[in-house]
């Protein structure tokens, strides 16, 4: 990725980083001197990681992605020589040149879930005069173990955050992605301070070729390392960490010769007086440069946001089971009771000669009962019974055709609007003009026709678009227009990472570290009037909302 990026955009972003560790002078610690009288030979230049996030943005014009929760910091997109856009979703580091293991993930709200595997780690070797390699033998399946878990965990946050930087439309044949580490890697080689720029590739973890490497020490048995055959991780329980070895001297691009700034406390006075005080005439010093050019926050991209608000998806502790994100799970059948009868006969008479004839008799029997009963039955256990039969005969195409029938298409999602109507009252005009207005003889109905509460649904941080409308009773859903699967499969597969029925958890949100969902617009808009795409650009975005620390545009439960 280094050498694509446009050699004017690296330069600048040289510059920015090289201003910053001229003056690690100033935030040197008094021990870093105590050896050697030439203290600046024993610096070590400082870079910090935030200050490099944010040159990274300016400089490569790149979307910042780490305060959406994504498992990448920054976005970048470039259009080839052949006019199709590239986009590289890139995690950036900084860290000492002679560190190689880097935290890359946590997992703190996963504690409990393999807190006993942990437990027996440690149960195994206590009290035990053991070596490594016995520590190591004892332990292998339950280090294996844990490693599965959480390479599964990585890579679900990984894909939920790449179906989030893609967007829902990604075509392998016009679109290409690249995933790359990018780091800078301050050192100090022979009394030079200098800073290396490096990078890596971004990967999954390969489940398929774990390897046990053991543990760190026979002191901490229970940290332990593995490796996939392209990376090597490190998992420390304490804190829940994973980190990966970076190999730092085969990564590099290239490097950079930092120069200190004489008296680096006095540039600070200098650059006080400029800013808070520029008719004092107290503080001088030689090495001021009157020339010097700031980059002030006034010429960093600014934030055009203009309206937002974000709520929970589970404020209740749970997700809805049967609306929203859930709306397959909902038991109520769309299909006429006709259609279902002929259903049920399809699958007694397609299945009859390979599905032994109890189990299938049992099955239908069931189907007839979830299906055409009009009594005041538990469908939703009665549902189960069905799946758990239909799971046990081990017939693909028959559980197929059975969950077809007892479930909704499980595409079938919306996005639901919290405390809809009074959100609606109090933000008529947030989708649109009016789309939040309410018929007087029906309260409960939307005014406008379906065409007229359409706007433009914006993916964050994609920059993809789908014409989308609010519909339901008091307008509590966003649907994609032209078909309800549009939104409703990217959602599933893409960003909650879910299989066929699977329903949305808490226990999910929190693997994908994904908890909150907002909506805001912008000054800027992206689409023309001669756009297929109509209305309102309205920007959706999903997130993390801590508890206790909601952001000023929150506004409470669904």
């Amino acid at each position: 990725m280094w050498f694509e990026l446009d050699e004017k955009d690296r330069d600048l972003y040289k510059r920015l980083i090289l201003a910053y560790a001229s003056l690690s002078e100033a935030f040197a610690q008094k021990e870093d001197f105590s050896q050697n009288t030439d203290k600046k030979k024993l610096i070590r230049p400082i870079v910090n990681s935030k200050f490099q996030e944010a040159c990274f943005q300016y400089a490569f014009k790149a979307s910042a992605e780490d305060i959406r929760n994504t498992s990448f910091d920054v976005a970048v997109r470039k259009i080839n020589k052949e006019g199709l856009e590239k986009k590289y979703l890139i995690g950036i580091k900084t860290f000492s040149f002679n560190g190689n293991d880097q935290k890359i993930a946590q997992f703190k709200k996963e504690n409990n879930t393999w807190s006993s595997l942990i437990q027996q780690m440690r149960d195994n070797v206590e009290k035990k005069e053991l070596t490594v390699s016995q520590i190591n033998e004892i332990n292998h399946d339950l280090y294996l173990k844990l490693a599965l878990m959480i390479a599964n965990l990585r890579n679900q946050r990984i894909k939920s955050s790449i179906a989030n930087l893609q967007g829902f439309k990604v075509d392998p044949k016009t679109d290409s992605i690249e995933y790359v580490y990018h780091v800078l890697m301050p050192s100090v080689e022979e009394g030079s301070p200098i800073i290396y720029v490096g990078e890596t590739d971004y990967t999954k973890i390969d489940i398929s070729n774990i390897k046990i490497e053991g543990c760190t020490s026979a002191k901490l048995p229970c940290n332990f390392v593995f490796s996939d055959g392209k990376h090597i991780y490190k998992f420390t329980p304490a804190d829940s960490q994973l980190y990966m070895f970076f190999d730092n001297k085969k990564i590099i691009k290239e490097s950079w010769n930092v120069i200190w700034v004489n008296e680096a406390q006095s540039f600070f006075l200098n650059l006080y007086k400029k800013v808070y005080d520029p008719k004092n005439t107290d503080y001088q010093s030689n090495d001021f440069d009157k020339n010097t050019r700031y980059i002030t926050t006034d010429v960093l991209p600014n934030n055009e946001i203009t309206e937002s608000y974000c709520w929970l998806i589970a404020p209740k502790g749970e997700v809805e089971l049967s609306s929203g994100f859930n709306s397959f799970y909902g038991t109520g059948m769309k299909i006429a009771i006709k259609d279902r009868e002929k259903k049920i006969k399809k699958i007694h008479a397609n299945y009859i000669n390979s599905v032994a004839e109890t189990k299938l008799n049992e099955l239908i029997k069931l189907l007839t009962d979830y299906s055409l009963s009009n009594t005041n039955i538990d469908r939703f256990t009665l549902r189960d019974e069905i799946c758990k039969l239909s799971d046990s005969i081990g017939n693909a195409d028959l559980n197929s055709e059975v969950k077809g029938l007892v479930f909704r298409p499980f595409n079938e999602m919306y996005i639901p609007i919290p405390n809809s109507k009074e959100f609606h009252n109090k933000h008529p005009n947030f989708f649109g003009k009016d789309i939040g207005t309410f018929l007087e003889i029906e309260p409960n109905k939307l005014a406008l026709d379906k065409k007229d509460r359409a706007f433009i649904l914006i993916f964050e941080p994609s920059g993809d678009a789908l014409q989308s409308y609010i519909c339901q009773d008091n307008g509590k859903a966003i649907e994609s227009s032209k078909k309800q699967s549009f939104l409703g499969e990217w959602l599933r597969k893409g960003v909650f990472q879910l299989g066929d029925f699977e329903p949305l958890t808490v226990k999910k949100l929190n693997e994908l570290e994904i908890n909150g969902i907002r909506l805001y617009k912008t000054k800027k808009k992206l689409f023309s009037d001669n756009s297929e795409l109509y209305g309102e650009e309205i920007h959706l975005e999903f997130i993390w909302i801590e508890e206790g620390k909601e952001p000023n545009d929150f506004i409470g439960e669904l």
